[in-house]
């Protein structure tokens, strides 16, 4: 499990988990089902909102480089054409090579 520098589990999924996995072993004895049903659905919400989180995340990182990529190709369009044709052309050797073969 990853942790942070204090020991301390990384994320709020991680801290439901270990909080779960203390309370079944205190209360191995106890067949609460209701309780458990109950832990494990906030285990899932946090998972839940922690996946949502992260994928906002990705998503923004992903809006971010392909604004990058156009401003790039905005202010330098010269290299930009002769880096695509010069890609264009080694793939089309690639493709032609396997081709023969």
């Amino acid at each position: 499990m990853r942790e942070e520098n204090d020991g301390s589990p990384a994320t709020a999924f991680d801290a439901l988990i270990e909080k779960m996995k203390s309370d079944l072993a205190r209360d191995d004895a106890a067949d609460d089902r209701a309780a458990h049903v109950s832990k494990l659905r906030s285990i899932f919400d946090a998972a839940l909102a922690d996946i949502e989180s992260k994928g906002a995340e990705a998503a923004s990182h992903a809006r971010e480089g392909a604004q990058k990529v156009s401003e790039q190709m905005k202010s330098h369009p010269v290299s930009t054409i002769s880096g695509a044709f010069a890609a264009g052309y080694f793939v089309g050797r690639a493709i032609a090579g396997r081709a023969r073969k």
